[in-house]
């Protein structure tokens, strides 16, 4: 094809699917290529020998689970919403993600749902007769009802994905899917919407459908899909729930296919009547489609059919396509077709999208999968087979153009044309590890489900590129939240190259997984330390990142022009280059600002910034108060004054193993507490002698102490006061104008976060000459992060772990890099990331590495494929006869659950301590009965019952459903009730008609003859002696308040009714 590319083209960018033994589309391609009959015989739907039917059915098998909680949904939801249902939020995820999306960040788009589905009437039966005065029965019924309502498929995507484009149900029986698919696409032409979800879906729970089917001569009672094969004799039932995500090309990520144009029309009115396909209709809606778009019908490289076996409707389809695309002359090639049906069966609804992923499987392997079943090709299809070439083996193939057919029972046609994603990968694209080492994050549902996606990188080299790798980074960036579980557990593979051979590269994996607790983002505080960390070629390890190369650079060529070499403070291993403090303020500063830079590449933005000492200068270029040129002159100009101050007096500084209020205590005058940093910590500073004094002191008392080096100078003292102004006009000198210190920047040389002099609110000389000369309040300031705060050390070395962690005591701390470890940085780095990672923060890795220049190129790995739920939440489903049985329809079934505030009151009804079912609650349940069948509510109608059996207890239990099914014989009036098939009460029941209540009276004249009765007991006693007797009732059944009787033959009481 000649067409032009263009941006606002409809793309379609991820794929996903549950098909008969294919729980992805890996699996799926993994059995068409191999041939495998997907069509298989059980009793998972109904017991074998059904109605004598071929049980032979294209089949999904693991429909049971459900991962209820990610998706928001409560188990008591999960467990009445229909299978289908249930499945179509998981492959709309994974189809999300299949196209290098995070679905989080859908949330409130213009996404369009569009749901492909066949409804077949009276399939899902009736739901038991609503008993309004009992709550349990109407929220039953409610959600029984709403739950299986397969108009609400689509939009209860929309609901949990919170998407705000149109949300459509489309029927228009076995085209339905691709109907959608044209009407999504037709949408995203239009500008209604920016993205799009087709979902196509089809299973088969009752036998009726195929009974009638098989009977009715369309479906194969051989069970064989003979797809275009002489002895076809119908179709084969499948089932498919599956999904295409539309975007438009300049927002893609990864591009399947193109979509040229989808168009739908219909039979209209045909002598040969509704139901029988017209070849006539179909050509005139191909021709349409290509037309419409200017594409060449001769260009057309394969077609996938809508051929079914049936007998009218292959041979129909296949003169339309013959006419439509080949029967012009021009064509030098056959036409490849394929058949999906003789592989799976028909998903009817959900055929159109299992066509589409299948045009996208072959595009990506570059390769067709053979047809099933066809040996003898039926005789009305020869006149056109070939230049038609129905495909019987994998044929390798260059994809081009392809054509989908799609067609509905009543006459509804839909027509399809895609283009593949003509990028192809380099061999280049293995070359995953070549300068650093590569991270790759990947946070799941279950820790299985981590190490599932690390064991497919680690098992399948040639399938990892550098294209899956980016496009996989995109989509494991989620953040926790209220409504889902999430994906708590994270993990990090850390990939390094350690050999290369002609035809293989070699690799090392490491593993770290981790497990986020709660489902709020913990606040994230970077920490730049001062004094104390530096080393000799501090940064050496970390120079093969070119972000933080860049940032070192351009912070050495500011300091060239003030005589200052940085390089070689950073990268020599000799100890001379650290001696000053110039350049351990210089490289220090350089190191922090570079490592922030790669922080903020990777997309980590913190929530607060704290510094120590001189920390607090990365901390005015991570507030956006200093840029580099800033930072590296104030660091400078720090160490230059201070050194060339020949007024300031020798001193020391050392570090204490005190609180500060201690520390005080025992330092003489001209000692100082220089930095308070924990609650057992200080630095102390002073005149060289009164310090030398106070070391010897504090050994003796065998007190912790070490001397800094500080080449002899007493920072955040007194003695350095007179090297401040000059300080001042230093940085004032080059920073004329500076800017306000926001509120993320805490403080550690005020205590106040407005402090009333002016120019201490800005990154200014005046700021920095405080924080030179006054003591550093960090443990002060550090008390007031939040107690959860992720602590991220941006220095040289770890230096603040323990202190962290003993101040804020459910915080976590994490270090990029550690002292004298160049052999060791890199990984200790990555492995902080992963740190982060395991954390919560949503960082992006992949901007360490080379830019992945979207879309992907074809055949780069899926990921759908690779997404493992938590399926640990086991959905019982009931199946025929259980299920909507017309020989059961009738019954009444009632579950008792005792757990729940409307039932709990049954455990008072307790024998020998044994909680059982009442006998008067099973007359009431016959009642109910009863007057349902009567079309009525039980107190408006009267009952008699006759020969009541009790045959056997129901014991009850508080953790366990007891399920009671209620047959009731109106012509006889027998009823019966069951507990799992046992006969628990048994006898008549009617409705009186003429008959005449003859002691309706009694009732009223009740209340006089107890006041008047000889002898009596009130409720305290009755109940006392029933307990003795063994009947253990609790107050729900404490209802009798007293019992009279004049001659122990007529008794008469007074009852509590609620």
């Amino acid at each position: 094809m000649s067409k032009t590319i263009s941006g606002n083209d409809v793309v379609i960018s991820g794929i996903a699917g549950r098909f008969p033994l294919s729980n992805n589309t890996d699996e799926l391609a993994r059995n068409l290529y191999d041939g495998v009959d997907m069509i298989t015989a059980d009793d998972s739907r109904w017991p074998e020998g059904t109605f004598d039917l071929n049980p032979r059915i294209g089949k999904i098998h693991d429909f049971y689970q459900f991962d209820s909680t990610f998706f928001g949904l409560p188990q008591q939801i999960s467990e009445r919403v229909d299978p289908q249902a249930r499945m179509l939020l998981e492959v709309t995820y994974e189809a999300i993600i299949d196209a290098g999306m995070s679905p989080q960040s859908l949330r409130g788009s213009k996404t369009g749902v569009y749901v492909g589905v066949s409804i077949y009437p009276m399939t899902e039966g009736y739901p038991d007769d609503i008993q309004p005065d009992l709550k349990q029965s109407l929220q039953r019924a409610t959600m029984q009802t709403l739950s299986n309502l397969k108009s609400l498929y689509a939009s209860r995507i929309s609901f949990v994905f919170d998407f705000k484009g149109p949300s459509l149900m489309v029927d228009t029986a076995c085209s339905a899917s691709l109907s959608a698919t044209t009407l999504a696409m037709n949408d995203m032409k239009l500008g209604n919407i920016d993205t799009a979800i087709v979902c196509g879906t089809h299973m088969l729970f009752e036998p009726f459908v195929l009974q009638f089917q098989q009977e009715a001569g369309l479906c194969s009672p051989r069970g064989v899909a003979a797809v275009l094969d002489q002895d076809a004799d119908g179709f084969i039932k499948g089932e498919a729930v599956c999904c295409a995500f539309l975007q438009r090309r300049g927002d893609a990520r990864r591009v399947y296919a193109t979509m040229v144009n989808a168009k739908m029309n219909i039979d209209g009115n045909k002598t040969t009547g509704m139901f029988f396909p017209l070849a006539e209709a179909q050509e005139e809606l191909m021709i349409d489609a290509y037309n419409q778009v200017n594409v060449n019908p001769l260009d057309l490289t394969y077609f996938e059919a809508h051929c079914t076996g049936t007998k009218a409707g292959d041979p129909q389809e296949i003169k339309a396509i013959y006419n439509a695309y080949v029967k012009a002359p021009g064509r030098t090639e056959p036409l490849p077709l394929g058949a999906l049906k003789s592989n799976m069966g028909h998903a009817e609804a959900g055929s159109g999208v299992a066509a589409i992923i299948k045009v996208c499987i072959a595009y990506e392997n570059e390769c067709i999968p053979p047809n099933l079943n066809m040996k003898q090709l039926k005789d009305e299809c020869l006149p056109y087979c070939p230049p038609i070439k129905p495909i019987v083996e994998s044929m390798p193939y260059k994809p081009g153009l392809a054509a989908i057919n799609n067609f509905g029972i009543g006459g509804a046609n839909a027509h399809v044309l895609l283009e593949p994603n003509y990028k192809l990968g380099t061999s280049d694209g293995l070359r995953i590890a070549e300068t650093i080492p590569r991270i790759v994050n990947i946070c799941g549902r279950t820790e299985d489900a981590v190490k599932y996606v690390m064991d497919f990188i680690q098992n399948n080299p040639k399938r990892v590129t550098n294209d899956f790798l980016a496009l996989l980074a995109q989509t494991m960036k989620y953040t926790a939240n209220v409504n889902s579980s999430g994906m708590p557990f994270k993990g990090s593979l850390i990939i390094k190259k350690v050999s290369e051979s002609s035809n293989n590269i070699n690799y090392e994996y490491k593993r770290q997984i981790g497990f986020q607790k709660g489902k709020s983002a913990r606040p994230l505080w970077l920490l730049f330390p001062g004094l104390g960390g530096q080393w000799p070629a501090m940064a050496k390890a970390l120079m093969p990142i070119k972000i933080f190369a860049d940032k070192v650079e351009e912070c050495h060529q500011i300091l060239k022009e003030f005589g200052i070499d940085l390089k070689p403070m950073l990268l020599s291993e000799d100890k001379a280059s650290m001696a000053s403090m110039t350049a351990k303020f210089c490289s220090t500063t350089a190191i922090e600002i570079a490592l922030f830079e790669v922080m903020k590449a990777l997309d980590i933005t913190p929530d607060g910034i704290i510094g120590h000492s001189f920390g607090e200068i990365a901390c005015a270029y991570a507030d956006g108060c200093l840029n580099t040129r800033e930072a590296m002159v104030v660091t400078s100009n720090r160490g230059i004054v201070s050194e060339n101050n020949k007024t300031i007096p020798k001193g020391l500084m050392a570090v204490v193993g005190l609180p500060k209020s201690e520390a005080q205590k025992l330092c003489p005058n001209g000692v100082y507490i220089a930095c308070n940093n924990a609650k057992d910590s200080v630095v102390i500073s002073g005149l060289e002698k009164e310090m030398k004094e106070t070391i010897k002191v504090l050994e003796e008392k065998k007190i912790f102490v070490r001397q800094l080096e500080s080449s002899n100078i007493a920072y955040h003292s007194k003695y350095i006061q007179t090297a401040a102004q000059p300080l001042i006009d230093a940085i004032n000198k080059h920073i004329p104008h500076p800017k306000p210190r926001s509120k993320k920047w805490l403080s550690t040389s005020l205590m106040s976060a407005d402090p009333t002099e002016e120019a201490l609110r800005y990154a200014s000389g005046e700021y920095f000459a405080h924080n030179f000369v006054n003591p550093v309040m960090f443990y002060d300031r550090f008390k007031q992060l939040p107690a959860d705060a992720i602590v991220l050390e941006i220095g040289p070395h770890s230096l603040f772990g323990k202190i962290v962690t003993e101040t804020l005591n459910e915080s976590s701390y994490v270090s990029l890099i550690k002292k004298d470890s160049n052999d060791k940085n890199m990984d200790l780095f990555l492995s902080g990331l992963a740190t982060l990672y395991e954390l919560g923060v949503n960082l992006s890795p992949e901007k360490l590495y080379p830019r992945c220049e979207w879309p992907v190129a074809r055949n780069t790995q899926s990921i759908n494929s690779l997404i493992k739920w938590d399926h640990s939440l086991v959905i019982p489903r009931r199946i025929y006869p259980e299920r909507w049985c017309r020989g059961r329809a009738a019954d009444m079934n009632v579950i008792v659950n005792c757990g729940t505030k409307e039932d709990e009151f049954y455990l008072d009804h307790s024998v020998d301590g044994n909680p059982i079912f009442p006998a008067t609650g099973y007359l009431m349940l016959a009642w109910r009965k009863l007057a349902a069948d009567m079309g009525k509510l039980w107190y408006s109608v009267p009952v008699i019952f006759e020969n009541v059996q009790l045959k056997r207890a129901l014991f009850l239990t508080q953790d366990q459903n007891t399920i009671l099914t209620v047959k009731y014989l109106p012509l006889t009036g027998e009823f019966t009730i069951y507990e799992n098939e046992n006969v628990c009460v048994s006898g008549k029941m009617r409705a009186p008609g003429d008959d005449v209540l003859i002691a309706q009276h009694l009732i009223y004249e009740n209340e006089s003859k107890l006041s008047e009765s000889q002898y009596s007991v009130e409720r305290h006693d009755i109940y006392k002696e029933l307990g003795i007797m063994g009947l253990d009732y609790g107050p729900a059944f404490q209802r009798l308040h007293k019992v009279g009787t004049n001659d122990f033959n007529e008794f008469y009481g007074e009852c509590e009714w609620d």
